[in-house]
């Protein structure tokens, strides 16, 4: 399948955490149309680049959220710069209603999706409660705490589960490893459905682990594929 590649600008740059920012895109000619989920890829002079789409207004203007200390291209564009983005790529869309529980799980930028895809959900009101995990090496990349704080005293439903990697003085909440913490909560996941988004490696671990606890794999969606 041949899919659209649309010429954005670079309109804004916001530091979210001491090693992330967002970047704001809007779209010189004809928005791509994307759903909550889904990516595209970012095109460079060298790479074709897999983001996540954060968020997107009416008017098609995209937000993406990239960790500066990664190996990529996208670390050198400026404000202003004109790239080309290709898409709508990815099966991490809620087209049905789901009445199982529903769980997402995220390892660092890999929140960036749920910034619009947990919102939808909510806008739903499904009757299923919804378990957010959220795993980070630092508290400082929890960058969008208030917001998740916030929907979880607007929605009954939504369970919000920050994980930090290693335990800390000022920390009293869940420390490890953010699969694992999933699986202390639940003594199966027979009848869950699950959306995962993170670096490969913790996707390949908790696919493993969670399939032994009874997921069917028809209902774990994740778009990150292993490296070449």
């Amino acid at each position: 399948m041949r899919h659209s590649q649309q010429p954005y600008r670079v309109t804004h740059r916001l530091q979210l955490a001491p090693n992330i920012v967002s970047y704001t895109l809007t779209p010189c000619g004809t928005p791509l149309s994307i759903q909550p989920g889904q990516y595209v890829l970012w095109h460079t002079q060298n790479q074709a680049i897999h983001c996540s789409v954060a968020d997107e207004t009416a008017a098609g203007v995209l937000q993406f959220h990239l960790r500066e200390n990664a190996s990529h291209d996208l670390l050198s564009i400026t404000l202003n710069d004109v790239c080309f983005l290709e898409g709508p790529f990815g099966h991490c869309v809620i087209q049905t209603p789901i009445q199982s529980p529903l769980l997402f799980v995220a390892g660092g930028t890999g929140y960036a999706p749920y910034n619009r895809l947990i919102p939808h959900v909510l806008n739903q009101q499904l009757s299923s409660d919804i378990h957010f995990y959220w795993g980070v090496q630092r508290k400082e990349d929890w960058y969008a705490w208030n917001t998740l704080h916030d929907l979880t005293h607007s929605s009954a439903h939504f369970h919000f589960i920050p994980v930090l990697a290693n335990a800390e003085a000022s920390w009293h909440g869940r420390t490890g490893l953010v699969h694992e913490v999933v699986l202390e909560d639940f003594l199966s996941l027979a009848e869950a459905t699950v959306f995962a988004s993170g670096p490969w490696p913790m996707i390949q671990t908790l696919s493993n682990h969670f399939c032994a606890k009874g997921l069917a794999p028809q209902r774990l969606f994740s778009d990150f594929l292993p490296p070449d």
